[in-house]
C-alpha cells in the first residue's frame, strides 16, 4: 500500500495524493495512507461533537453507532482515532463520493433533521493516519485480523445521499444567486528510515477480497 510520513495529520511530502509507491518514514512521524483507487480504500471517519454546536451537528461516533443499532455490524476493520473518534476501513467504491460533514441528521432519526453528522468520507486523494501510528490503534484485537471488505448497501446508500443534496441545492438557486442572474442579463443587454511498525499487504487480484491491514510486533 502507498504510505508516506506525516506530521501529526499533514503529509510532509509534496504531491503526496499522486504517489503510486511506499516512502520511507522518519522516527517519530505518523503513517499515512493514500485514500481512493490507488490503494483500493475508503475510510468512513467518525469525529466527535466535542465544541461543535449541537444544535447544528450530530455526533459522528453516536450517528454510527446508532447504524449499527438498526443495520447491525460490519466486519471491517475498525481503528480508534487520536482525538477519540473512530476510522472505518472498506474496499475502495467509485460510487461513493467524499465528503466532509455534509451527511444530513435524517440519516440518524428525525430529530436531527436540519443539522449536519460529523462524518467525513475519505477517499480519493485524502489521507487517512494508519494504525500503529501514535494515538491510533486497532479498536479490539479482532480488527487487526479484519479483511478489507466493500461497504454492505445500507450504508453505501447513506453516504451516497450527499449527491442527492448537492444536486437538490443546484436545482433550487437561492434568491440572491437569482437576484445576481437578473441583474446580469440586464447589464449583458445594454501540496530516512523505513519503520517496522506497520505492515500494510496489497494481496493479488484473486485475494482481492481478504485484504487485510496488520500491525507487527514492533511498536514506535
Amino acid at each position: 500500500m502507498v504510505s508516506y510520513p506525516c506530521k501529526g495529520k499533514i503529509p510532509l511530502l509534496k504531491e503526496w495524493n499522486k504517489l503510486k509507491e511506499k516512502k520511507p518514514h522518519a522516527p517519530g512521524t505518523q503513517f499515512g495512507l493514500l485514500c481512493g483507487k490507488t490503494n483500493d480504500l475508503l475510510v468512513v471517519d467518525c469525529d466527535l461533537l466535542k465544541d461543535s454546536d449541537p444544535n447544528l451537528y450530530v455526533d459522528g461516533l453516536y450517528a454510527w453507532n446508532e447504524w449499527i443499532k438498526q443495520h447491525g455490524d460490519v466486519c471491517a476493520p475498525r481503528v480508534k482515532t487520536g482525538s477519540g473518534g473512530l476510522h472505518v476501513y472498506f474496499c475502495y467504491d467509485s460510487q461513493v463520493p467524499p465528503s466532509n460533514q455534509q451527511l444530513e441528521g435524517n440519516l440518524v432519526s428525525k430529530e436531527h433533521a436540519g443539522k449536519k453528522i460529523k462524518i467525513d468520507v475519505l477517499t480519493n486523494e485524502r489521507n487517512v493516519i494508519a494504525p500503529g501510528s501514535p494515538g491510533y490503534e486497532y479498536l479490539t484485537e479482532e480488527d487487526k485480523l479484519r479483511p478489507l471488505v466493500p461497504m454492505p448497501e445500507w450504508l453505501k446508500s447513506k453516504l451516497q445521499s450527499v449527491n442527492n443534496t448537492k444536486k437538490r441545492e443546484l436545482k433550487e438557486p437561492t434568491k440572491e444567486n437569482n437576484n445576481a442572474k437578473k441583474a446580469k442579463t440586464t447589464q449583458e443587454t445594454t501540496g530516512v528510515e523505513d519503520s517496522p511498525c506497520v505492515v500494510l499487504k496489497l494481496p493479488s487480484n484473486e485475494q482481492k477480497q481478504k485484504k487485510v491491514l496488520t500491525v507487527s510486533k514492533h511498536r514506535l
